[in-house]
């Protein structure tokens, strides 16, 4: 028996491979803004949100300045609900 493949969505990646680029574009973004100003998590019955190649799960992950407030919006409007690290 043959393993199923995965089929690309409407951007031409898998969803494994869209994963995989929003993993490696936060990446980048992190290290392009030198230090994130904030750090957040989702909590449940939400595992994830990806937004603009920035993907947040369960453990608190580095923001850059520029996406915090494009992710909190992403987050409200999918009711999604984030909490952020105390320093």
């Amino acid at each position: 028996m043959t393993p199923k493949r995965e089929l690309p969505g409407s951007s031409g990646l898998t969803a494994s491979e869209e994963r995989q680029l929003g993993e490696l574009q936060a990446k980048r973004d992190a290290a392009a803004s030198n230090a994130a100003s904030a750090r957040f998590k989702v909590e449940e019955p939400h595992s994830e949100i990806i937004f603009g190649g920035l993907r947040v799960g369960r453990d608190f992950t580095p923001v850059p300045d520029h996406m915090i407030a494009p992710l909190a919006s992403a987050a409200s409007d999918s009711g999604v609900t984030l909490t952020q690290e105390e320093s």
